[in-house]
């Protein structure tokens, strides 16, 4: 049976077994648990210091947009422009048609002057015709 102030454990590279007391075997183990929970602790904190940039990127991220209700405010703003500029539109082409659709005064004024000059030589033909026969 073991020494009660001595430990077995294996140790395969000098032999099969080693004989360590127990208070150094306590020893090791308590510094194998301290280098195991300062690691994770260290990383934990890399993992929290990502986490936190993340939040701050999102926080930054969520101060430029642009809230819902104003969306809809400069929404329904640009649609009464648009439905305005339509409108406007439409009017400039129904005027620009009815000013096509019309003569102007000196357009009439040379079609009645050649309109006249036809009657008379319209006219004078005809007298001649019948004056010369």
């Amino acid at each position: 049976m073991p020494d009660n102030d001595a430990i077995t454990k294996p140790n395969p590279g000098r032999g099969n077994t080693t004989s360590v007391s127990w208070k150094e075997y306590v020893d090791s183990r308590l510094t194998a648990i301290e280098k195991a929970t300062s690691l994770a602790s260290e990383t934990l904190s890399v993992r929290l210091e990502t986490m936190n940039r993340i939040r701050e990127q999102l926080d930054a991220q969520v101060r430029t947009l642009l809230p819902k209700a104003e969306y809809e405010l400069f929404k329904m703003q640009i649609m009464d422009d648009i439905d305005n500029i339509c409108k406007q539109l439409n009017s400039l082409q129904e005027s620009r048609a009815e000013l096509k659709g019309k003569a102007d005064q000196g357009a009439l004024n040379n079609t009645t002057t050649m309109a006249a000059i036809s009657l008379l030589l319209g006219v004078m033909g005809i007298l001649i015709s019948i004056f010369l026969k």
